[in-house]
């Protein structure tokens, strides 16, 4: 099928143009050119031949030059199934690439005229030689060197000083100092450009420090254990640092009179035993005679001590004295003491006779207690201890008493007064009920005026308050303290006075809408509870209004109690004059001085 056919005159060759002669006899002939079933206008310039589009075969194998398909395309060429097996661009972004092979499936060879690279794809090299990387080259492909310095810091972190890192390709990146922490298993250390050009990074998995623009720098691991210089162990590819080998590295009962020597060698703790130590002549004891420091020595036991099954024993009489260097005079310090003689229901006692005092340590056998007939002093700092453990001690430092009852561990003090009684301090300390501010706001068509108490004869007092009439009232809040006793009731009471006349009995109701609010929990709706009537029945009288009581079950310390406070109609008579508000809170019960923690009782 021809693509066109364009209606041109005949054209007879100039004098010198290179044209075969086949080719001149087609253009004498028809004035046109056929190449394949494409047909063309053809031109002599300059002894040059000029065209249009010339393509050999509609499809499958065919050689195309300015196909009308592809702008882009200069000269192309396709196999029998119509893949490309060459092709130029000279027109569009990819002018002035030459592609050999098929670049959509992934197997070409391309230059890349915009890059000036040439790109391998699908091939493999053989006695391929590389003379040099250049600049800007993936850093894998990369040989490369460093000079930063890894040092084990302890037994589970190794750090590493700011350096270099230098590539093959010239590329040098400047890297800051840094550090494992605390590693739990095999960590490697890399260099990612990707991620950083200044930080290495680490990983516990050995497949993020491979692939594009990546190098391993090397591998650390922790090398936990009783040795108290004990370090993590670690291998470095390039830099300064490497393995650290510990005793846990050598093989064990290996056949050598090698010995470690330095300066600074250590042994672990319980690590040597008796055998380990030389042979010792029986019945001495180890210690140092010598003036002068140095190694262990062998002592005699002197007249007058034994020493026999592992038990030194002492023996005072009047013949022993010298040889142990006591005189007549001097106090003897005893070891063990027993007393008594295991009967049962006896007391034995201890008796201090001196000249001004005498004092008596008692054994009561039956009770099972020792008891002091005098008082019991401690200097300063030194305690009593309680507990098995040694939990417990209580002692006076020279300023201030102190009580420590974690010794072992954290463990509370109980102190039990019984009923009724509770822990007094003779000189008291304070505590409040925090109230919001808004105590003192409410809705401008609501909130009451202010009026000053007034004293017996009705003067004023120049202190002010708010003043409540019927259906007037303010709003506020509170936090359970942390001496709140959690889970118990609430009463919400109002201390007020009547500073009008009353008509005889009259009475005061209150009204309290409050809700409950924890951290981290959704509010809960609010509940309106209405006091009873307080009745007034002389003028100036002060007066207290007392809820009936608000279930606590699941109130906590902490808890946020916000509340509103209005004034309503009382049940019976109605007190005509305002009620001004002298203070309003709780009454709560507690049970310690404190809490444990700032969020818990």
């Amino acid at each position: 099928m021809k693509l066109f056919e364009p209606q041109i005159p005949k054209i007879e060759p100039m004098p010198g143009d290179r044209i075969p002669g086949e080719l001149k006899d087609e253009i004498k002939k028809t004035g046109k050119v056929s190449v394949g079933e494409t047909f063309i206008k053809p031109r002599i310039i300059g002894g040059l031949f000029e065209g249009a589009t010339f393509r050999t075969a509609a499809s499958g194998a065919r050689v195309t030059i300015l196909p009308v398909d592809d702008t882009t395309l200069g000269i192309a060429c396709y196999d029998d199934t119509g893949a490309p097996v060459f092709t130029t661009k000279i027109l569009g972004d990819d002018i002035g690439d030459v592609i050999l092979g098929n670049l959509d499936e992934g197997k070409y060879v391309k230059w890349d005229a915009g890059d000036a690279m040439l790109y391998i794809n699908g091939i493999t090299l053989t006695d391929f030689v590389a003379v040099g990387v250049a600049t800007g080259s993936d850093l894998a492909l990369q040989k490369w060197t460093s000079s930063l310095i890894f040092t084990a810091v302890d037994y589970n972190t190794v750090s590493w000083t700011a350096g270099d890192i230098r590539l093959t390709g010239g590329a040098v990146y400047s890297i800051d100092a840094g550090n494992t922490g605390n590693m739990s298993q095999l960590t490697y250390i890399y260099f990612d450009s990707d991620i950083s050009s200044t930080v290495l990074q680490l990983s516990t998995n050995p497949t993020d420090t491979v692939g594009a623009n990546k190098i391993q720098i090397g591998v650390a691991t922790p090398n936990p254990g009783a040795g108290m210089n004990r370090r993590a162990k670690f291998q470095i590819y390039s830099g300064s640092g490497g393995m650290i080998v510990s005793v846990d590295d050598l093989a064990a009962n290996d056949d050598s009179t090698n010995e470690f020597v330095t300066a600074t060698a250590e042994i672990s703790d319980d690590i040597v035993t008796y055998a380990k130590i030389q042979n010792m002549t029986t019945a001495r004891l180890l210690g140092r005679t010598s003036a002068s420091a140095g190694s262990i020595e062998e002592m005699q036991v002197t007249t007058g001590l034994s020493l026999a099954a592992g038990v030194l024993s002492c023996t005072i009489t009047q013949a022993t004295r010298t040889s142990l260097g006591i005189a007549t005079t001097d106090a003897v310090t005893f070891g063990n003491i027993t007393i008594g003689t295991g009967v049962n229901g006896v007391d034995y006692t201890l008796t201090f006779d001196g000249n001004a005092g005498d004092g008596v340590i008692t054994w009561m056998e039956d009770e099972d207690y020792l008891k002091f007939d005098d008082d019991i002093m401690l200097p300063d700092s030194e305690a009593i201890k309680f507990g098995t453990g040694v939990d417990m001690d209580m002692y006076y430092d020279g300023s201030i008493g102190i009580v420590h009852t974690d010794l072992v561990a954290p463990s509370d003090l109980h102190i039990d007064c019984g009923t009724g009684k509770t822990l007094v301090l003779d000189v008291p300390v304070y505590k409040d009920i925090n109230m919001a501010g808004a105590l003192l706001h409410g809705n401008p068509t609501i909130t009451p005026d202010e009026a000053q108490f007034k004293d017996d004869e009705g003067d004023d007092t120049g202190i002010y308050t708010y003043a409540f009439g019927i259906d007037e009232g303010v709003h506020g809040g509170f936090e359970l303290q942390h001496d709140y006793k959690e889970t118990t009731d609430l009463v919400f009471h109002v201390h007020w006075q009547g500073i009008a006349a009353p008509s005889g009995t009259d009475n005061v109701q209150w009204r309290l809408t409050y809700v409950v609010a924890r951290d981290n929990v959704v509010m809960a709706d609010a509940v309106t509870i209405d006091s009873p009537d307080t009745a007034i029945d002389t003028q100036y009288k002060c007066c207290r209004t007392d809820f009936g009581a608000i279930t606590g079950t699941n109130f906590k310390i902490g808890d946020q109690f916000m509340f509103s406070l209005f004034r309503v109609a009382a049940t019976g008579d109605a007190y005509a004059g305002d009620a001004l508000i002298e203070t309003a809170g709780i009454h709560y019960q507690c049970d310690t001085i404190g809490s444990r923690s700032i969020t818990v009782k």
